[in-house]
């Protein structure tokens, strides 16, 4: 696979101090490489040029290490995850800085997210309502090569507290621990310089020196995974860690230790723990150097992130049909309609076209099947727009998911995969004429038959909340196929009573959607979106529903 990795753009990969996210980003990218992946690491915090950068490389699968970059995951073209680091993920009582800021943004989104742990998983499900086919927990991992080891630390009566002196961190709690010292960037006023204080250590610093001591402390009121936990486990050291450090840590193990946050200010209990653990830890390297195999990346990337890109990907992968009617003139909407389709919708899925029309085509290309169609008399070349489809419905069993898009509209902006697809088994576009409220409807389309002898007349306890347009609707395939099936009958039934419902076959499948609303997934105006309306309309065309006549786009 080709992967491109997006990183904060703040501080250089790797980095040469503190910077957890820069670190896990390099080391990710190397042990995709080790496996045979081909990485690019866009690290600039400009927006255009991030974009820019992933489509010059054209990878297979985009991975965004940085939250505040999550508005850019529905203008990624690409299969794409994003991971937020934000210590406070599983505490929401702490988010009055995040939610707002961030929070909202993935809430409203809804991208694929790469979480670092069950937890954080479960709080993205349960406060921001995503579903568990958006999730996967893939923790942090560590370069295992890159620690000395020792067999006996230095000083073995030393516990090291490894991290940006910050207030989320809460060193300066802690320094009263005679036998605790503290290395970090600091930027915390309550911190007592002249205590123990190690300075910033540099990557290599932390690489050749973390085995001197004897376990290595973490006590923060916030973490998602923490990565100096797995370099103490690299280096050999067991570790003492609050409630939020402890995400995917085996507690079982002898030099792990978790201390209870009702517990964080008894300094006698907290410092007899962290001597019973250092004790055990500096007589037991070997075991804790075994498990720190546990997050070596390669293993950590193997077993947890490519499964999840590949998940990813494959479900972008669906094989799509495309239903064109074009009888009559209509087929003259074909090419253009065939290279916009092809190139801006679902660009990384494979698509074939289903073309029903009476004319005949020549050189068309190879995902182009033709169906012969003769052309019906209004109002019948719309109203038995399911009996025409249906004339296939051997050929569309075969794939994944049915689009069926009117002949006379144009996709005017890319449409990805993230942001149309949907895992429930229908979709239609809320009719942008209902969307907007405009009246009369006896004029404008947008109001439900009403006709009670009608199939497609509404009913009490029908879902009447949207009316869809008739452009541009399908979904999963056996749902489909049963729903044409279904309103070829309905609306047979109506022509055998002389009954033409008000606004064709966009009447009888508002029916079919209002019966069975909870299937339908609800894509806004914007998707079929109407230029005869255009002075009306308030909202930016991703998919255009023409004018016939004098339309701008000179079809």
């Amino acid at each position: 696979m080709k992967v491109a990795i997006v990183g904060p753009g703040i501080m250089p990969i790797p980095p040469t101090g503190w910077g957890a996210v820069e670190i896990l980003i390099w080391d990710q990218k190397l042990a995709l490489e080790k496996l045979g992946h081909e990485v690019l690491i866009v690290n600039t915090p400009n927006p255009n040029d991030i974009l820019k950068e992933i489509d010059s490389f054209d990878p297979d699968f985009v991975h965004v290490q940085y939250d505040d970059f999550v508005e850019l995951v529905p203008h990624i073209r690409y299969p794409c995850a994003i991971t937020s680091h934000f210590g406070y993920l599983e505490q929401p009582n702490k988010w009055d800085y995040y939610g707002p800021r961030v929070a909202e943004k993935f809430e409203r989104i809804k991208p694929n997210v790469f979480c670092l742990s069950q937890g954080i998983k479960d709080t993205y499900r349960s406060m921001m309502g995503f579903k568990d086919e958006n999730l996967f927990v893939t923790p942090n991992g560590v370069n295992l090569d890159l620690f000395r080891k020792t067999e006996k630390a230095e000083y073995p009566h030393r516990s090291i507290y490894l991290a940006k002196i910050d207030y989320r961190k809460r060193q300066y709690l802690f320094q009263g621990i005679d036998s605790l010292w503290f290395a970090g960037n600091n930027s915390d006023s309550r911190f007592d310089v002249s205590k123990r204080w190690l300075q910033e250590w540099s990557k290599d610093k932390l690489y050749n020196e973390l085995t001197d001591y004897g376990n290595l402390v973490l006590l923060s009121d916030g973490e998602a995974h923490p990565l100096v936990c797995l370099e103490a486990f690299a280096a050999g050291l067991g570790v003492v860690v609050s409630e939020w450090a402890a995400a995917n840590l085996d507690v079982s193990k002898d030099f792990i230790t978790v201390i209870p946050e009702d517990k964080i200010s008894d300094m006698v209990f907290l410092e007899s723990e962290i001597v019973k653990n250092r004790n055990y830890s500096v007589e037991n390297r070997k075991e804790i150097l075994e498990y720190a195999k546990t997050f070596e990346w390669s293993n950590v990337v193997e077993q947890h992130y490519v499964p999840a890109m590949e998940r990813i990907i494959n479900r972008n992968r669906d094989k799509v049909a495309i239903c064109f009617i074009g009888t009559g003139k209509y087929i003259n909407f074909l090419p253009k309609y065939w290279e916009n389709v092809e190139s801006n919708f679902l660009p990384n899925t494979e698509k074939e076209f289903f073309v029903f029309t009476d004319g005949e085509l020549e050189g068309t290309p190879d995902n182009v099947t033709v169906v012969q169609q003769k052309h019906l008399d209004w109002p019948y070349v719309t109203l038995l727009r399911f009996e025409i489809i249906n004339k296939a419905k051997k050929e569309l069993s075969g794939f994944s998911r049915v689009i069926f898009m009117d002949a006379d509209t144009l996709v005017v902006d890319t449409v990805t995969e993230e942001e149309f697809l949907s895992d429930k088994p229908l979709f239609g576009v809320h009719h942008p004429c209902h969307f907007l409220g405009m009246q009369p409807h006896d004029s404008h389309p947008g109001a439900f038959e009403t006709n009670p002898k009608s199939k497609a007349g509404i009913l009490d306890g029908d879902d009447v909340s949207v009316y869809f347009q008739g452009c541009l609707w399908g979904g999963q395939v056996p749902y489909v196929l049963d729903m044409v099936d279904e309103l070829e009958s309905r609306t047979q039934k109506d022509l055998d009573n002389d009954i033409i419902a008000q606004w064709h076959d966009e009447s009888q499948m508002n029916k079919f959607f209002a019966e069975r609303r909870e299937d339908v997934h609800v894509l806004e105006p914007e998707y079929a979106y109407p230029e005869v309306f255009k002075q009306s309309c308030n909202f930016e065309p991703k998919i255009v529903h023409l004018a016939k006549d004098n339309s701008e786009y000179q079809v």
